[in-house]
């Protein structure tokens, strides 16, 4: 189970999931569902998974966890999200993740990379 912490930068209209330890796709539509079920959606999402285990999540499981997100999406149009993977494995995960997003066409941009600062230059911040 992992340990996620979410924060609010209502300034540059992002949120920050910083997610810790063995991250399950369970946790992930219940985090999603939270987020945007909540009233404090920004156009931005920065996940921070550089200290967590994301390949216990099936490519089945990662399509179930699009299409929650697609439920909401409408809700950050022309938004961006940044998922920032450290290693190797899941930097590459996060690339699938963005592929199927797109294939679904969620309407705001997402990105994997490998450091924060990186990410959070493409978001602006």
């Amino acid at each position: 189970m992992a340990s996620i912490k979410t924060s609010y930068d209502y300034k540059n209209d992002l949120t920050t999931h910083k997610v810790e330890g063995v991250f399950t796709a369970k946790e992930a539509k219940e985090k999603i569902e939270v987020y945007y079920l909540g009233n404090s959606i920004t156009k931005n999402t920065l996940w921070d998974f550089t200290k967590a285990d994301v390949s216990k999540i099936t490519t089945d499981e990662y399509q179930e966890i699009v299409n929650v997100a697609k439920k909401y999406a409408h809700l950050r149009k022309g938004g961006r999200s940044a998922l920032v993977l450290s290693k190797d494995v899941g930097y590459g995960i996060g690339r699938m993740y963005g592929a199927l997003s797109e294939i679904e066409n969620i309407p705001y941009e997402i990105r994997s990379f490998r450091d924060i600062k990186d990410a959070r230059e493409w978001l602006g911040v």
